[in-house]
Formats: C-alpha cells, structure tokens, sequence
C-alpha cells in the first residue's frame, strides 16, 4: 500500500535558481547544488503528452492512498532539492539531500497508514515524520541501491497537506524551522548567481558549485584535471520549441577552450556516424537535423550549449523510440514466455 509512494520520496535520494522558474524557499542555508523538477510543466508540455502515453511511465489510478486524489501523476506537483556537503566526509561519505516535495498529499491518511503498518512516528518541532529506512523495505526488495538506506539517517516529514520533506536527520529541525519562517536563505553561489539559461518554461534544472564539494575525491578530481568549477543545466518547452541549455564556468580560458572543441567534435562525430546507423534514412536526417541545432559557445572561461528543436517533432521522435522500445519489450516477454512452455514442456515428456 505504501510502496509507489516510498518509492516516490525516495528516488529524490539519487540526484546530486533562477527566480522565474523555481525559488529555494524552505531549503536550509548552505546548499551547494540544487535539483528542480516540475511534473505539473512536463506534463502540460507536448514530450510530456507523450510519456504519460507510455506503459513505462504510467501510474495506476488510486495506486497511492497517500495523495490527497490517490494519483501521483496528478497530485506530485514538483520537487525542490538542495545538496549539502557534509563538514568532515570520510572517505565514504556522501553529500547530504533535502527534498522539499510539492503537490496535493494527505497526511492524515499518511499517519494511519503508517501506524497500521506498524512504522514508528516521530516529531521534529511538532511535524510528524517518519525513518525512511522504515518505508523503503517493501522497495529495496526490488532495487537494492534503496536498501543503502541506514536507519535514522533520513526522515520523511508530512510537513502539510501541499509539502512533503525528506532530509537528513541531522538537517531536519533546521529545515522544518526554514520553512515555517518561510527563509529564502539557500542563496545561489555567486557564480551560478549569474547565470542566466532558464526560463520559466524550464521543468528540469540542475546547478552546482563544485568548489562546495571538493573535499570529495572524486569531484577533487573533475576540478584539477578538467578545471570545470560549477555547471547550470535545465531542459523545458514553450508552445514552438523543446530546449535544452547547459553552462560551465572553467578555471581559465584555455581550460575552457578545451571543453568547447571536445564538445564540437562530438557533435560533428555525431552527424557523421549516428544518422547512418538508422535502418529508416528518415531517422536518420531526424537525428542529423537535430544536431545541427546544437549550438556550442565560448566566452573566456565559460562554455554554453543551447538547442531548441521543434516541440512537435522532438514529441514524435520520443514517441517512435518509446513505441520502438516497447515492441522490442513485448517480442523479449513472448521469447521468454515460449522458452518456459518448451522447457516446461520437455521437462514433462517421458
């Protein structure tokens, strides 16, 4: 009963502000990367038509009785999600994730729910909330990556009926505390502070500070051999054009420099090769026009990439490689279901 919904809260662990696209209210000062995605603007747009036409991507009515309707495609609106580097990581440290989820929940229900399930309740500064190591049990029996989930290091808060927190243990009280007064304290760095590629059409946008997190081994390195600093990225629509957009800020020009001509050449690689690849010669153009409009640029120690292609077309293009991969899905089942008759089968025979 509670297993779509666990799942829901906490996919928000995988991921690592523009003012007319989201607002960083209710997050706790210090964040050094933030995640933004709105469902309510996907699913209005028309790549969005198209994956709610998807079987791998539809929800059952009523499979949820934690939203308010009982439908997450309906009732998730968006999520807001800052990303904290911890004071003294270990060696397997990870960052530390608050998500602040949107959209239209029950937390009465969510309360009953739990209780008949026999999972604990706890209050941080009189918010109900609960272990997430608690809620994912019924989801890590299928993916194993959520069962990484220890006990008592993330919360799941029913902060109100329109918000949904999930956040450190440690970092709890201070969120909760962040939203009731209403803060706007999780101030973009400086760098990122001025760049300027979403819109409010934008329904994904990832920022991050690198420098934030480079007492972490892996990002110490990205720093030191590419040079690359932050990154801005954000994917939307407006009634004509499907966009995407990303920006880097690099070390030093030359560094910069660098990123830009691997970039190009990837893509003139990519207009070379892919569209020959495609078995229909109308993919391939489809796949060659699209590169086309990839638009890389370099200003001193910043790159920017930009595409817009046709909202129509990118729908339609999403939509065969979706219906490609789903017939592929149903030959794999048949094979497999006619292998186990046969097996069966001779495993019967005298």
């Amino acid at each position: 009963m509670i297993k779509k919904f666990s799942f829901l809260a906490i996919l928000c662990l995988s991921f690592i502000q523009a003012k007319a696209a989201f607002n960083t209210e209710g997050l706790p000062e210090g964040a050094g990367a933030f995640f933004y995605y709105s469902h309510e603007k996907l699913s209005s747009s028309q790549l969005g038509k198209v994956l709610a036409q998807s079987v791998f991507l539809k929800t059952e009515p009523n499979s949820s009785v934690l939203f308010k309707n009982g439908n997450p495609d309906k009732d998730f609106r968006e999520a807001v999600v800052g990303i904290y580097s911890e004071k003294s990581p270990g060696a397997s440290a990870k960052p530390l994730v608050v998500a602040l989820l949107k959209g239209q929940f029950n937390v009465a229900k969510m309360k009953s729910t739990y209780a008949e399930s026999k999972i604990p309740e706890q209050k941080i500064n009189g918010i109900p909330a609960w272990d997430v190591s608690d809620l994912s049990k019924e989801v890590s029996q299928e993916n194993k990556k959520f069962s990484e989930v220890k006990r008592g290091e993330y919360l799941l808060l029913g902060y109100s009926d329109n918000c949904l927190v999930l956040s450190p243990t440690s970092l709890a009280s201070v969120t909760v505390e962040t939203l009731q007064k209403k803060k706007k304290s999780a101030v973009l760095p400086a760098n990122l502070a001025q760049v300027k590629t979403n819109s409010p059409n934008d329904w994904l946008i990832i920022r991050g500070d690198f420098n934030q997190f480079k007492q972490y081994p892996q990002i110490a390195k990205m720093i030191n051999n590419d040079g690359i600093l932050s990154a801005a990225f954000s994917i939307g629509e407006d009634p004509k054009n499907f966009s995407l957009k990303a920006s880097s800020d690099f070390a030093d020009a030359d560094k910069a420099e660098t990123s830009a001509n691997q970039l190009r050449g990837f893509i003139a690689l990519g207009m070379m090769t892919l569209p020959s690849t495609q078995k229909n010669p109308e993919d391939g153009e489809t796949i060659k026009s699209l590169l086309q409009k990839v638009k890389i640029s370099q200003n001193t120690k910043t790159v920017e990439m930009q595409m817009e292609y046709p909202a129509d077309k990118t729908a339609q293009m999403i939509a065969k490689v979706l219906n490609k991969a789903m017939t592929t899905a149903q030959n794999q089942a048949g094979v497999a279901r006619t292998e186990t008759k046969e097996n069966a089968s001779l495993e019967t025979t005298p």
